[in-house]
């Protein structure tokens, strides 16, 4: 089958409604966080596809729950657009907002700069608590902090203070904060998820390709997601970073069937949570968004990029007329 034809064997559905997504709930019952298979069935209500990304999560977090010092760091690569960093953001309702810190990697910088984003900024919002209660710190974009080849003291530092936080052997963890003193919390309740696309792997994967005889003739036109593996990530770690990392996982590329599948369904439908958000009824019909779910693939941008598309679409009818509370999207 050609990966860019999506088989439309699926049942017909006229329109995309907000109307089947259930309101985010606010009181979530905490029987939930009792069993692994219970949280992963939580995030599977939310989250579409990325399986083994959801199971290691679901037992992540459940070890951390139990006080299991053992396995505090997992690594996800996954490709742009396909939900990794909003299932923290699920995760995250499970919890006090507080425990939960989702931290953008890209703009971090060495100690040493200053007012810097540090590795250790994120950190600084769990000391004003003394429960015991495990923290999570989903440090996403982590994989840009081994591309910083135009500061290689830079980048050498950073890896260092990774290596720091993540000791198992250290009880404190000292937090550079603007102030002059640093504070200090303990590191025993953290764990940590590092999250990437890996994009530059795929990249030189892609740029590997043959040429000539040995080329896929029906491989021209744009360059569609690679399947990063785990032994080419391990080759960008320092045998440091190898031991302090319990599990790596890699989740592959969507498929355009995927993206149809997951637009089919009102739960994870990218229109759906933008009504939910503005308040308003969106309804996409059913050819419009089996262009969105080829744009999603072959453009590389996944849900993401659809969002905005939709995004959009809505922006332009406000902008006709600001107190519509229902826009159909043909």
């Amino acid at each position: 089958m050609n990966d860019r034809t999506a088989p439309w064997d699926m049942p017909e559905v006229d329109f995309y409604s907000p109307d089947f997504i259930p309101p985010r709930n606010n009181n979530i019952d905490k029987h939930i966080l009792n069993s692994p298979k219970s949280i992963y069935n939580y995030l599977s209500e939310r989250c579409y596809g990325q399986e083994e990304y959801k199971k290691a999560l679901s037992i992540f977090v459940y070890r951390a729950l139990q006080g299991i010092q053992s396995g505090k760091v997992i690594l996800v690569s996954s490709p742009s657009g396909t939900g990794k960093t909003y299932m923290a953001t699920v995760l995250s309702e499970l919890f006090d907002p507080q425990h939960v810190a989702i931290a953008d990697c890209s703009g971090m910088v060495a100690t040493g700069y200053r007012s810097g984003n540090y590795v250790t900024t994120p950190l600084a919002q769990f000391a004003a608590f003394t429960d015991d209660k495990p923290c999570f710190v989903f440090y996403d974009e982590w994989d840009k902090l081994l591309y910083k080849s135009n500061n290689a003291w830079q980048e050498t530092n950073l890896i260092s203070e990774f290596l720091k936080i993540t000791d198992s052997h250290s009880t404190k963890i000292s937090i550079n904060t603007d102030e002059k003193k640093p504070i200090s919390i303990d590191s025993k309740r953290i764990f940590y998820i590092f999250l990437g696309s890996f994009s530059d792997i795929s990249s030189r994967m892609q740029k590997s390709k043959p040429i000539g005889f040995n080329a896929d003739i029906g491989s021209s036109g744009s360059e569609l997601p690679t399947q990063v593996t785990k032994e080419q990530i391990l080759e960008l770690l320092t045998p440091e970073l190898q031991g302090r990392i319990s599990k790596i996982i890699t989740v592959p590329p969507m498929t355009e069937q995927d993206f149809v599948t997951m637009f089919k369904d009102p739960r994870y439908n990218p229109a759906s949570q933008l009504a939910r958000e503005l308040g308003i009824s969106i309804t996409v019909s059913t050819k419009r968004m089996r262009q969105f779910a080829k744009y999603a693939y072959e453009s590389g941008t996944g849900v993401r990029g659809v969002r905005n598309a939709i995004l959009e679409e809505v922006d332009n009818a406000f902008f006709a007329n600001p107190s519509m509370s229902e826009i159909y999207i043909k």
